[in-house]
């Protein structure tokens, strides 16, 4: 078979037909399908494991028969700066530079506060396009 069903990989050489893409649609349908059931999985069996280790800080949850340990692990999120306490004249700059971005959610959630908030509307700019690999099952 030109194609590894374990990792989609094509053979060395073979040439991108339609006959090849089309093997590949019912495994990338079906492994896409089994994530989203092991990540809800995932998640429900992770919300005790977290909900005790919260309560028990700095203990860690062993499973000593199978070697496993649980515990909570702090991230730093990443650096922001603190526009609002920029002198007006840095804070044009680096919007003008392009490194101010607002999402329309936000300037949405300002629309009915503030007078400025419709102002805001008139800059709004469509999302950038995507395209996304959809494969669905067809009702026969």
């Amino acid at each position: 078979m030109p194609v590894d069903r374990e990792t989609g990989e094509i053979e060395e050489g073979q040439p991108l037909k339609r006959e090849l893409a089309v093997i590949l649609i019912s495994p990338y349908y079906n492994l896409g399908r089994e994530i989203n059931r092991q990540e809800k999985q995932r998640s429900a069996w992770g919300k005790p494991i977290r909900e005790f280790l919260e309560a028990n800080r700095g203990e860690p949850l062993e499973d000593r028969e199978l070697g496993l340990v649980a515990r909570l692990q702090e991230r730093q999120g990443p650096d922001t700066y603190d526009v609002p306490a920029m002198p007006d004249a840095l804070v044009i700059w680096a919007a003008k530079q392009g490194l101010l971005n607002m999402d329309a959610k936000t300037a949405k959630a300002l629309l009915g506060k503030f007078a400025e908030g419709l102002e805001l509307e008139r800059f709004r700019m469509p999302g950038r396009p995507s395209v996304a690999l959809v494969v669905e099952k067809r009702e026969r």
